[in-house]
């Protein structure tokens, strides 16, 4: 897997990409997504929870967008916006194993090819196939053909990162939950598809443990890193 280094550039890029994160999460009007794409606590000014409150904590988080991660934390009333996690070395000590699927989708490109044949029948009935291409078909490709913000569906990539790895020198086992979503670095874009925390599948699944390493933001980071190494793309080019 890779195990490049956060460089100070990369650092900066790397509170941008939280900053464009919490803009998506936070101007959605639906608050389903909010639900397992809890992040971890940090401090922020309180909006309302209707729809233009929901508005406003995007543009608040918009404004921060261009600044770097001291900036960000001085603009942010001294509270810092910065993760803990900053190197996808951390990804597999953690228990994430990656699945990648590049146009046209026949190869796997990631840690190991999907696994099928699953261990218990409690983890069997949980239907964890790793789709090859993106599960929202043709469903955007009206919004993909935007003058504005068009996106190349031929220079696309699908991400899955699933916890189902054994980590802590293989004492603790995985939750199987996966942050799952489809990047476009030559297109600046991420699409967000289907995504739910260690922590939320396994209050529901009961199974295995959280890691440290289980919050959206820092996993769909290690994403995008990984996405714009693989296409030679500046990591800056994501879109807010």
């Amino acid at each position: 897997m890779t195990n490049a280094v956060c460089s100070p550039v990369l650092g900066s890029v790397r509170s941008l990409f939280l900053l464009f994160l919490f803009h998506v999460l936070f101007t959605n009007a639906s608050p389903t997504d909010l639900v397992h794409n809890e992040r971890r606590e940090v401090a922020f000014p309180n909006f309302d929870q209707g729809y233009e409150g929901r508005v406003r904590k995007g543009q608040y988080f918009n404004l921060l967008f261009p600044l770097d991660e001291g900036k960000a934390a001085e603009f942010n009333g001294g509270v810092t916006v910065a993760s803990p996690f900053q190197d996808p070395s951390a990804l597999k000590p953690n228990g994430w194993r990656r699945y990648i699927y590049w146009f046209p989708f026949e190869k796997n490109s990631g840690d190991a090819e999907p696994f099928f044949k699953f261990p218990s029948a409690a983890v069997r009935r949980l239907k964890l196939e790793i789709t090859k291409e993106p599960e929202y078909g043709t469903d955007l490709d009206k919004a993909f053909a935007d003058a504005d913000y068009p996106v190349d569906k031929t220079k696309a990539g699908v991400y899955h990162y699933r916890h189902d790895r054994k980590f802590d020198n293989g004492k603790k086992n995985p939750t199987m939950s996966s942050y799952s979503n489809v990047l476009v670095p030559a297109s600046g874009a991420m699409i967000f598809v289907d995504d739910f925390s260690p922590t939320a599948r396994q209050k529901e699944w009961k199974l295995g443990t959280v890691p440290a390493l289980d919050k959206l933001s820092d996993v769909a980071f290690f994403q995008w890193i990984d996405a714009c190494k693989a296409q030679m793309v500046d990591p800056k080019t994501l879109k807010p």
